[in-house]
């Protein structure tokens, strides 16, 4: 992680986790990778991106990201039409 940022110490970085849910059965392992993460200096973005199978909550380190971005950079990696109809629904946690 400290190699990763150092090579990108002027952006930000974005990362995807499950969602924190009790009853889901790997819910202890979710905690430890939310903590894991956070040692490294990662936070809540305040958003969560519900999926076709899954809810996950994004982190990011070196700043914010908005609504707007988050949808952009899903229509960008599924490609223009088809990120803009069948991307991720973005949420505030």
């Amino acid at each position: 992680m400290d190699l990763l940022r150092g090579m990108h110490s002027e952006k930000r970085i974005v990362l995807t986790i499950e969602e924190m849910d009790k009853h889901a059965t790997n819910y202890q392992q979710r905690i430890k990778r939310r903590e894991f993460y956070e040692r490294n200096g990662f936070s809540s973005s305040g958003y969560i991106v519900k999926e076709p199978s899954e809810r996950l909550e994004m982190m990011i380190v070196g700043g914010s990201i908005s609504k707007g971005e988050i949808e952009e950079l899903y229509e960008s990696l599924l490609g223009g039409r088809l990120g803009f109809f069948f991307g991720p629904k973005v949420m505030k946690t």
